[in-house]
């Protein structure tokens, strides 16, 4: 009996502080504020789990529960009581969670397929001591490239059907994953000859690789045009104009905090972008591209959001998206058997950590991203994402 309430007092305490964890990582803290709060974090999680440890230790070696100052404080006890019963409510979430996903009806197909970059002509792809290390450790998919088609009806003209999306977002270009491995995500992105191409933030961790921009990004082909927005990782660089302009000089489209029209097919498609809470500008967003004042805007054929974290969803109600593309949460790079991930830095918790959800009469994917600032991935592949829109009504 010790052993079950202490394993579900670690459950409940490990649910509380990812917790917090997410909700301090959805925010706009500032870096130094944020990597504080970490260590913060750290130590609350790690004190109990070594206590629990010993608790179980003596369970195992003498029948009982050792006595310790925490045991016996009556904080102590109360605490182990409400992580208790944190516990249960935290497993029913993250199983059904696991378990009950599906994708939502508009999704008529998909598949995936997945190719490993984990050498290269002999030469390493990861830079770096830690980098290289964690590239050792089995199951290590930060690698990997996973390339998900989806097909998604949409009550679009029939112009628009056939339109092909693909999908990008947090490449988080820091140095240590190797430039070759972002070219051939841009490869594999030309190679499905896309109509827009969607890249919702986080490109450039470091300002050395600032001079990586136009064989990456520059290198992207789109029919009519690849639009993205800056997440809270592009903040790092420092000059965020300059990184914007670098980007738009390479070809690629900012949509952050403003509205971007596009013709296709004699079809109307409006993009917008959000970037909060990092960077200021969807908050004074017009409802419609068109709309002013005094006259509300027609709507388009096509309405698209990007933005870098899902937790904008209820800001983009009121605007009638018909899909909204987002990032930031890497499907929680490590995902557990059972449970699922238990990380992500949203305010929603792993909720939306990645894949594609109906939310209302709008479809949101958030995409697993392509690497990270450590480039550690258990069941959480790197991403490509493709997606075709089929028109729910052909006769417009």
């Amino acid at each position: 009996m010790p052993l079950l309430y202490w394993g579900l007092a670690f459950v409940g305490h490990v649910g509380i502080w990812c917790a917090t964890f997410n909700f301090l990582h959805s925010t706009a803290l500032v870096r130094w504020a944020r990597k504080t709060s970490e260590i913060f974090v750290l130590c609350f999680l790690v004190f109990p789990v070594l206590f629990l440890l010993w608790q179980i230790f003596g369970w195992l070696t003498s029948g009982s529960v050792n006595p310790t100052l925490i045991g016996d404080h009556p904080a102590g006890r109360t605490y182990s009581f409400v992580t208790t019963v944190i516990a249960f409510p935290t497993l029913v979430f993250w199983c059904l969670r696991k378990f009950s996903s599906t994708r939502p009806d508009g999704v008529i197909d998909f598949s995936q397929h997945r190719e490993s970059m984990k050498s290269d002509s002999g030469r390493p792809l990861l830079h770096g001591r830690v980098a290289s290390l964690l590239g050792l450790l089995p199951m290590n998919e930060s690698l990997t490239i996973s390339t998900d088609r989806s097909t998604i009806e949409l009550d679009v003209p029939r112009a628009l059907d056939g339109l092909r999306i693909v999908h990008l977002s947090d490449f988080h270009l820091t140095g240590k994953v190797d430039r070759r491995f972002f070219e051939k995500i841009v490869d594999q992105s030309n190679a499905f000859d896309p109509d827009l191409i969607i890249i919702s933030g986080d490109l450039v961790d470091k300002r050395e690789c600032l001079s990586w921009i136009d064989s990456i990004f520059g290198s992207l082909q789109s029919k009519h045009g690849c639009y993205f927005v800056l997440g809270n990782h592009d903040a790092r660089v420092g000059d965020t104009e300059d990184l914007c302009r670098r980007l738009q000089d390479s070809g690629l489209i900012h949509a952050g905090g403003r509205w971007r029209k596009t013709d296709i097919n004699g079809a109307s498609v409006h993009i917008a972008g959000n970037e909060l809470p990092w960077f200021s500008g969807a908050e004074y967003l017009p409802l419609s591209a068109d709309s002013t004042p005094e006259e509300p805007g027609t709507q388009p054929d096509l309405k698209i959001l990007i933005s870098h974290s899902p937790d904008q969803l209820e800001w983009a109600k009121p605007f009638n998206f018909d899909l909204m593309f987002a990032g930031h949460n890497h499907g929680g790079q490590i995902s557990f058997p059972l449970v699922g991930p238990i990380i992500a830095p949203s305010r929603y918790g792993v909720r939306y950590a990645a894949g594609t959800f109906q939310i209302g009469p709008m479809l949101m994917h958030v995409s697993r991203g392509i690497s990270a600032e450590k480039p550690i991935r258990w069941n959480s592949v790197p991403e490509v994402g493709l997606f075709t829109i089929r028109a729910a009504d052909k006769t417009r």
